[in-house]
């Protein structure tokens, strides 16, 4: 059972939310004539990457809420008879299939009350953390850059010492770009009012965040992955060995972090999950784990479901 927020609309004090709920079917359904059949149709150029298939979203499209579903990475929109399905919506026996499983739909609306300010001002005294942590890594990581560097000229591996300087040259970037925490709006930021609403577990413990946590988590992956795939045509071009976890990039694991939102060791987890699978790709010339397209890396939906996981807390 799974729920997905889409829509945050403010009245006065309270936040209304739209919320569909899936449910997996354990045997196949049994209908009376085809106007019964839910079917579903592919929505162009619109992921649902790391989320998991069944799990359903109402979306507000020309003034209307529309039922979608999230299958192999892509978001499906839902069609009963001859129109798309709307919510509110409560059937009792209608489903739709993605990859041979069936899945009841319910679409219902729901309220949830704003984060109170005390748990507003943890999650900043939170965020002002991660900042001052990650700030302190990145001059760490500066001074073992500087060893890196001489070590790639000594062996001579002038693809990978080239590949490593465009890598130091965006976090030099990041660096300059950090807010100042003292003088960052948190009010004006959603992240620090909204309720967790996924889960994802890591090295077997459980964590919680809300979609701008989950969606950050996503481009670590992204990231990871176009530069594990560089890291990996460099090392190629250079004919040295298959080992990913011999570049800087990797260990370093913090290209597009900004130390907001999510905790750098979960950042630097996900983006060593879609470094490995770049980097493999790059080295043997191939694109099994992501693709490219328009000056973009990215990962197939399916693998990063597989990486993520992510379960819907709603």
């Amino acid at each position: 059972m799974g729920k997905f927020l889409i829509v945050f609309l403010t009245i006065i004090s309270s936040i209304v939310i739209i919320s569909c709920t899936t449910y997996k079917e354990p045997a196949a359904v049994n209908f009376v004539d085809q106007s019964q059949i839910v079917k579903t149709q592919p929505i162009p150029n619109d992921s649902c990457a790391g989320i998991n298939d069944g799990v359903t979203q109402c979306r507000t499209q020309n003034g209307r809420s529309m039922c979608q579903a999230c299958c192999s990475g892509a978001w499906q929109q839902l069609v009963l008879g001859s129109g798309n399905i709307e919510c509110p919506y409560r059937p009792t026996d209608t489903t739709f299939e993605c990859n041979s499983n069936k899945y009841y739909i319910s679409c219902n609306y729901y309220e949830q009350q704003p984060l109170s300010q005390q748990q507003q001002q943890q999650l900043i005294n939170q965020q002002q953390q991660r900042l001052a942590q990650y700030r302190q890594k990145l001059q760490e990581q500066e001074r073992l850059a500087e060893q890196r560097k001489e070590q790639l000229q000594q062996q001579q591996r002038m693809a990978q010492y080239r590949y490593q300087q465009q890598y130091l040259d965006r976090l030099s970037q990041q660096q300059k770009s950090l807010p100042n925490e003292q003088n960052y709006n948190y009010n004006n930021d959603p992240y620090f009012n909204t309720a967790p609403n996924y889960r994802y577990s890591r090295s077997g413990n459980y964590y919680e965040t809300n979609q701008y946590g989950a969606n950050l988590l996503k481009k670590a992956v992204n990231y990871g992955y176009e530069q594990g795939f560089r890291a990996g045509q460099a090392d190629r071009e250079d004919g040295w060995g298959y080992n990913y976890q011999d570049s800087y990039a990797y260990q370093d694991a913090n290209y597009g972090y900004n130390g907001f939102y999510v905790d750098q060791n979960d950042y630097n987890y996900y983006y060593r999950e879609g470094f490995s699978r770049g980097y493999d790709d790059g080295y043997n010339n191939r694109y099994q784990y992501g693709s490219y397209s328009n000056g973009n890396y990215s990962v197939q939906g399916a693998v990063m479901s597989q990486i993520l996981n992510l379960q819907s807390l709603r």
